[in-house]
């Protein structure tokens, strides 16, 4: 893969530099259907309203898979058939770029007892799922303060837990109400309960990646989002969870490996030989002006490329044309295997290159455990 930022010119690149590979779904693409582990459970679910696989290649309709005829749709362009989160499914996700991409989607509007439900890769942005409202509402999860919160029935609770720790990577996020009282889930842990929750249904549509009516959009993917007419117990959440991930499987792939550093004008050009992890997710690329860090991580989402690219060695990838520079640091023009980005210049000075690398873990399986 490769990638470019933009340092201070100078003769030599005075940088410490850390790629890390991000586990992810397989690569291979599968149908969708009860067949399939994580689809069977919340098709097997009672009170399913409707369910978004969001696995769709082409188009602007997002299926509703639940049997009851309430598609979505995909409004603001967003990128389809983006890697997605479940572990023995390959069924791909959708990626929101926080300017004007949503999925509108119906179902059934909830009230006194309801489960929202989704996988979603919160990059920036206030809200994860919001129903039809710019007051009150129902949302399964937002930042307030840099911590998380939620709304039911236009009654709100913050959560101790930090936004920045649901901004890591992939996460299981459910929030269940039932006669008042609730439960927030993320990762099929329970990390916030409360009472008191209004009895004021949900306006319809829901706006997903979007805060609502408001002109709120946010950044990342989302997979997987479900509604259900009935309160989820603690075990079914849990159960959701661990159908989706594999939480047995806890060894990191390999490092990236052979990472070489070319100073441009203007630029710098990295390059490393790919990881052939059936399950990578992508890379992310840190910086620092000494190899004992701190880092900063250089792109603000995460570098992909597409889930049916095979791993090509370095002298058949040097042999494709590169990808035109982007026109900001959040997007990118790609051919099949080579990325492109620039960055804001960075302070540096001018050194020598060190050269970092490191493992990486697999997402979190806990909300609040950092990654490594």
């Amino acid at each position: 893969m490769s990638v470019s930022f933009a340092p201070r010119t100078c003769g030599t690149v005075a940088a410490a530099l850390l790629v890390l590979a991000i586990g992810g779904a397989p690569a291979s693409a599968v149908a969708q259907g009860a067949s399939l582990p994580y689809a069977g459970t919340v098709l097997g679910t009672q009170g399913l309203e409707g369910y978004w696989r969001l696995g769709e290649a082409s188009g602007t309709v997002a299926a509703d898979a639940s049997g009851h005829a309430v598609p979505g749709s995909y409004l603001g362009a967003p990128g389809l058939g983006a890697r997605g989160a479940l572990s023995a499914d390959a069924d791909n996700a959708v990626r929101f770029d926080g300017g004007d991409d949503e999925l509108q989607a119906g179902g059934a509007p909830v009230a006194g007892a309801a489960t929202l439900e989704g996988w979603f890769f919160w990059e920036a942005g206030v809200a994860l799922m919001r129903d039809a409202t710019s007051s009150a509402g129902w949302i399964i999860a937002y930042d307030s303060g840099g911590r998380v919160a939620y709304r039911a029935g236009g009654t709100t609770f913050t959560t101790s837990l930090a936004t920045a720790d649901v901004r890591d990577g992939w996460h299981h996020v459910v929030l269940t109400v039932s006669a008042g009282a609730t439960g927030l889930y993320v990762d099929g842990a329970l990390v916030h309960s409360g009472a008191g929750a209004g009895a004021t249904p949900a306006a319809m549509p829901w706006h997903v990646m979007r805060n609502g009516t408001t002109s709120q959009f946010t950044r990342g993917r989302a997979d997987e989002v479900a509604v259900y007419g009935t309160a989820l117990d603690a075990a079914g959440v849990r159960a959701h969870f661990e159908t989706g991930r594999d939480t047995n499987d806890s060894a990191a792939p390999a490092p990236p490996a052979d990472l070489v550093a070319t100073a441009r004008l203007g630029r710098v050009e990295l390059d490393w030989s790919d990881v052939a992890d059936a399950d990578l997710d992508g890379y992310d690329v840190f910086r620092a002006t000494s190899a004992a860090g701190p880092f900063t991580r250089v792109n603000a989402s995460r570098l992909t490329t597409p889930p049916s690219r095979t791993p090509r060695s370095r002298a058949e990838r040097r042999s494709s044309t590169p990808s035109p520079p982007a026109t900001s640091p959040t997007t990118a023009a790609p051919t099949r295997h080579m990325r492109s980005l620039r960055h804001p210049r960075p302070r540096i000075s001018c050194a020598a290159m060190h050269r970092s690398y490191a493992t990486r873990a697999r997402r979190p399986t806990s909300p609040i455990r950092p990654r490594r």
